[in-house]
């Protein structure tokens, strides 16, 4: 049978295990990590190449890199392409993401860079805990 008190623990396990941002659990303090390589961007879209004259129609095009970064301290810059994520082909957003939210900190990630008409480069990166200031806007 359940009473309120059964069920509010239960809301508050569930909730604490799906990931909300519950400072504590059982009494103890839980701190959540959020993986970060430090850049932003956008899918490439027909309008963003006119806009940008990008020698590339399809890839997540680098619309800023964070200071301080692994993004930064492996020379990616601004409109900079990513081709490819552990070499799978980045045509969507969720081609991207979907390689990305199964990163850690720790881990590391292959990314396929085209910088203008230069030749394709492979870069690896390796996920840090997230800083707490940003120099890219939001």
């Amino acid at each position: 049978m359940h009473n309120p008190t059964n069920m509010a623990i239960s809301f508050v396990l569930l909730i604490a295990v799906v990931g909300a941002a519950f400072s504590y659990v059982s009494g103890n303090p839980v701190e959540f990590v959020e993986p970060w390589l430090g850049i932003k961007g956008t899918i490439i879209d027909a309008d963003l190449v006119d806009q940008l004259d990008l020698a590339q129609n399809e890839g997540f095009v680098i619309t800023c890199v964070e200071q301080n970064s692994p993004a930064q301290n492996k020379g990616l810059r601004a409109r900079d392409i990513i081709t490819e994520v552990d070499s799978i082909k980045v045509i969507s957003l969720n081609d991207i993401a979907g390689v990305l939210e199964q990163k850690q900190v720790g881990d590391s990630v292959r990314f396929t860079i085209v910088r203008g008409t230069e030749q394709p480069t492979t870069e690896e990166l390796t996920f840090v805990d997230k800083l707490d200031t940003t120099t890219c806007p939001p």
